[in-house]
């Protein structure tokens, strides 16, 4: 892709490896030994500012090396990004630009957009990110941090560890739903978020669960069990319609259970929810010593109990 070139790459959501809904385009040139890179994407409005990644990838056998380019901008739904490189030694690798087969997106929340203009076939979520920062700061359930005087002892800084035993000693218990599939839900109010912390759970910075269970005034913990494990989810009010899915997805709630009826429909009201933990049934109950609850992840939300239950 070194000599003179120049065409338009059209990006795409993808959700669990499918690719879905074209949301914009690449406008690639290339000109004296310089590739220049367009973005336009448009998303569904929302009242949050998610964060985005661009990269560009080069594609080996199940993996795509990514190669940071910048932060695209977010302006009322619409993505606009402009990124330039060279021909050679690509972000001081040794990629050049005939090794570029794509750009991808990834929004702090974990969703991914890619196009790709070479003649083989992508997945996202095989991206290798050069960066060992993390991505999903939104839709993570991050660790509260810690605050140490000088004088404090470095034991009392370590992670609190998931314990639903406490949590049910904790919470009301109630009965949202018409089935069992997520049963001995407790029920929280928005003032309790702050108390989850000592629990290992934290969700203060996921501003689509924030609105919605403020909105509606409670969220949801709640278990689903299965032939080998048991997970716990969360979950916050809303209402099933497309949009409401679309910002649930970005803002890492991808599944919703209808309070009414096994299939939702538009309208239903619900809740959508996400895994936050999980063990081997019949274990031993979580005591406080126990490891902290697990990050969330694309991987993991694609391969967790919650996942698996919502494609069947």
């Amino acid at each position: 892709m070194s000599a003179y070139k120049r065409f338009v790459s059209y990006l795409y959501e993808y959700d669990h490896r499918k690719k879905g809904k074209n949301r914009g385009f690449v406008r690639v040139e290339v000109r004296n030994h310089q590739c220049r890179l367009e973005l336009h994407m448009t998303l569904p409005a929302c009242p949050f500012v998610p964060v985005f990644r661009a990269y560009a990838f080069v594609t080996r056998p199940d993996t795509l090396h990514g190669l940071f380019l910048g932060n695209p901008a977010w302006k009322q739904g619409d993505v606009y990004g402009q990124f330039q490189i060279p021909d050679t030694n690509i972000c001081n690798t040794s990629w050049n630009l005939d090794d570029i087969d794509g750009l991808i997106v990834v929004c702090d929340t974990g969703q991914r957009y890619a196009t790709c203009w070479s003649d083989c076939r992508i997945s996202p979520e095989d991206l290798l990110l050069p960066e060992s920062v993390p991505l999903l700061r939104a839709a993570s359930l991050e660790q509260p941090e810690s605050v140490e005087s000088d004088t404090a002892d470095t034991r009392s800084a370590q992670t609190p560890a998931f314990s639903w035993k406490r949590l049910t000693e904790s919470y009301p218990q109630v009965t949202p739903f018409f089935d069992e599939e997520i049963h001995n839900c407790l029920q929280l109010s928005p003032k309790d978020l702050s108390l989850l912390g000592s629990f290992g759970i934290s969700c203060g910075n996921n501003q689509f669960f924030l609105y919605g269970s403020h909105a509606f005034q409670h969220f949801l913990l709640g278990k689903m069990e299965h032939d080998d494990t048991v997970c716990y989810v969360l979950a916050v009010p809303g209402i099933y319609e497309e949009r409401e899915r679309l910002l649930a997805n970005l803002f890492g709630f991808p599944y919703f259970k209808s309070a009414r009826a096994k299939d939702a429909q538009p309208g239903h009201f619900g809740y959508w929810y996400r895994t936050i933990h999980t063990e081997p049934r019949n274990s031993e109950p979580i005591s406080p010593e126990s490891p902290p609850a697990e990050s969330f992840s694309e991987e993991s939300a694609e391969n967790s109990p919650a996942a698996r239950a919502s494609r069947t």
